[in-house]
């Protein structure tokens, strides 16, 4: 009994992986959009999902030993695996269920649908952040996954190694390597989760939102990380500093890459 009380006991990190839902449920409230009981029943029962995920990072977090710190390969090897799980699951549901079609898992609370989003992310297309065609999504995401993989390492090599971080890194590179799958292979994204009157999503969007909770994680809990507003002048001092710093990480790693690849080939 302690020991589940331990596990399930609210924490501030644990509490960051709920924010996120929150926002949109209370936007969409906001909107008149969850207008029924029912609704607003559906759109509940991810915060335990959401929560049960965060305890059991949380948990993992305080049980990992300092010495035990994954290869960055092993990283991308794990990220690999959840894009092509999600686009195994993607050709099913494409195959087996036809467009704008639906299947009842859970009657009401969770159904397995075939939906065609054109906007990136279900955030994105709930929200109508402006259209984008297939060339412009996939160029968007091809910057922005090199952009991230650089951004983990550069944090790791200057602040620290965590659970936090590798999570996040695993998560966001997996959610970002799934859309450019998607676009690739259908030139749009294939949403197939659906929360009945709340929302359709896919993996990879699951991926990006606990990968960004588990990132905003590893900033709260790191206590070499200064978030107090230090003044415009020293703020901005500080954020030349961290560009000048990570533009010549950035180049040093892409040169290290370049010539481990021309070494290969040679």
């Amino acid at each position: 009994m302690l020991a589940m009380w331990t596990f399930l006991k609210p924490t501030k990190l644990k509490m960051l992986f709920l924010v996120e839902w929150v926002v949109y449920v209370l936007i969409e409230l906001s909107r008149a959009k969850l207008r029924t009981a029912h609704q607003l029943m559906v759109a509940g029962y991810p915060f335990i999902v959401f929560y049960l995920i965060g305890c059991a990072l949380a948990a993992a977090a305080l049980a990992r030993t300092p010495t035990w710190l994954p290869r960055w390969r092993h990283l991308l090897g794990l990220a690999v695996l959840l894009v092509a799980l999600e686009q195994l699951i993607k050709a099913a549901v494409g195959a087996f269920i036809p467009y704008r079609g639906s299947v009842p898992i859970i009657p009401g609370w969770l159904h397995l649908a075939h939906a065609r989003n054109m906007h990136g992310s279900w955030l994105a297309r709930e929200f109508g952040i402006g259209f984008m065609g297939p060339g412009a999504l996939g160029a968007m995401w091809a910057i922005a996954l090199p952009c991230f993989v650089l951004g983990f390492r550069y944090y790791a090599a200057r602040k620290r190694r965590s659970l936090w971080l590798d999570v996040a890194f695993v998560t966001i590179v997996a959610g970002v390597g799934g859309a450019l799958c998607d676009l690739a292979l259908r030139g749009y994204i294939l949403d197939f989760i659906n929360l009945p009157g709340v929302v359709t999503a896919d993996l990879k969007d699951i991926f990006t939102y606990v990968g960004l909770a588990a990132l905003f994680a590893e900033l709260v809990d790191n206590p070499g990380t200064s978030l107090t507003w230090q003044g415009w002048r020293r703020e901005l001092e500080r954020t030349c500093r961290l560009i000048r710093d990570f533009a010549a990480f950035s180049a040093q790693e892409i040169h290290g890459v370049a010539r481990a690849i021309l070494s290969r080939s040679s």
